[in-house]
């Protein structure tokens, strides 16, 4: 018998009630005697009153199975319960494991419509999270009966505008996409949105994976923003800045060392990524966590094949699913379709979200950042266009940027 496998038997024969309040599949057993036990077992729900009366019923369903000598083994043999569902998840894993590596290389000879969604399947089957889902409704009425009568917190602070999309800030569970065109401002705003975070919110832990822009250039960035430093100064600042300008920037820097941001230029897999922000989330107080992905596009797995389409799909499928096991927000930035360019009208829609449909379908809000007609990309001083698109939580709408690109510093444009 495999080790692993008669271990979860030992546990089941010893107590064959575990088999209802455990899932145990025949499908993960190697082991067809085993996997007709535990059949046996589920199709019983495990009604027995101890290893004789199981042994007795079994045989008489399925005589000249498990042998004799087998039986007293197990008898014989000392289980460990507390160890049992671990043993079972060791099980479970192994199984889907095999599974998605089947899956893998069908899809791998086929390229079918058929083969990508089992694949797409095996995927999820292996990020579901072990634990079983919450299916208390009483806790959710009681959240909602405390909420009559006391003000909801809170989420984190960021723009304005965005906090009144989002209800008073971002929360849990949402994953917000912002898509643009290359070189028209998304890192930039999503560096201005860190920043608005850490000024806007105490004790944050935030983290940047930027697939795209070394750490240091992020980090003058941020200074520029931070100091109202041109950042082209910050390129060579021994011999461009003054000593009060050098000051600053000391300043500055002593600033950001008791912030809890940190930002990821060598992190461009999605393993990576999720590994990476587990971690984090764990160690963070509750709701005072943020996590900014940039961008979409660049996330590689080495869990997926060269189908460029497929891969960004099943990305940002994980990052979807990521924000609800762990009820954080994630901010995903996207590139956009070429295609605008080719339109008179240039304006965003949903569907040049490049590459996939599905960015939509993950996504609780979608905005798009965009230039206005009149301001041009030469210019120090642009005028650009947030416009939300889509809004599970809340209303549509547009709202204008003054970005002032010698500082990196972006501010809401209100209606005079």
């Amino acid at each position: 018998m495999i080790e692993l496998e008669s271990n979860i038997v030992l546990s089941l024969v010893d107590q064959p009630s575990l088999i209802q309040t455990s899932e145990v599949k025949p499908e993960w057993f190697k082991n067809q005697r085993l996997a007709k036990l535990v059949k046996f077992l589920n199709d019983t729900h495990g009604d027995f009153k101890g290893f004789s009366p199981l042994r007795a019923a079994f045989n008489q369903a399925y005589p000249n199975t498990i042998s004799a000598d087998e039986w007293t083994n197990l008898a014989n043999a000392k289980s460990y319960r507390y160890e049992f569902n671990g043993y079972l998840k060791d099980l479970k894993q192994r199984y889907l494991q095999t599974q998605l590596v089947g899956a893998t290389t069908r899809y791998t000879f086929q390229k079918s419509p058929e083969a990508f969604k089992e694949l797409k399947q095996r995927m999820a089957d292996m990020d579901e999270p072990s634990k079983a889902p919450q299916t208390d409704l009483k806790a959710a009425g009681e959240q909602l009966i405390h909420d009559l009568d006391n003000p909801v917190k809170p989420g984190i602070k960021t723009f304005g505008m965005i906090d009144n999309y989002t209800h008073n800030g971002l929360r849990g569970g949402n994953l917000f996409t912002i898509g643009a065109r290359p070189s028209v401002g998304k890192s930039a705003l999503a560096i201005n949105i860190i920043y608005r975070t850490i000024a806007n919110n105490n004790d944050m832990t935030i983290d940047l994976f930027s697939l795209e822009m070394p750490q240091i250039e992020i980090y003058k960035r941020l200074m520029s923003i931070h100091t109202g430093i041109n950042q082209k100064l910050l390129y060579n600042p021994s011999r461009q800045l003054n000593e009060r300008q050098k000051q600053e920037i000391r300043d500055g820097v002593e600033t950001f060392n008791h912030t809890g941001l940190q930002i990821y230029d060598n992190a461009l897999s999605l393993e990576t990524i999720t590994r990476t922000i587990r971690q984090r989330a764990a160690s963070a107080r509750k709701d005072h966590y943020l996590a900014v992905i940039d961008y979409l596009q660049l996330i590689a797995s080495s869990r997926f094949q060269n189908d460029r389409q497929h891969q960004v799909e099943l990305v940002s499928r994980q990052i979807k699913l990521l924000t609800n096991e762990l009820n954080i927000p994630i901010i995903l930035l996207s590139q956009l379709s070429r295609g605008i360019e080719n339109r008179q009208d240039k304006t965003p829609v949903l569907s040049d979200l490049r590459e996939s449909g599905s960015i939509e379908q993950d996504s609780n809000m979608v905005a798009f950042l965009y230039r206005e007609e009149a301001s041009g990309a030469a210019e120090s001083q642009e005028n650009l266009v947030f416009d939300v698109q889509k809004n599970r939580e809340g209303s549509l709408g547009r709202n204008k940027l003054r970005f002032n690109k010698p500082i990196q510093y972006m501010a809401e444009v209100y209606p005079s």
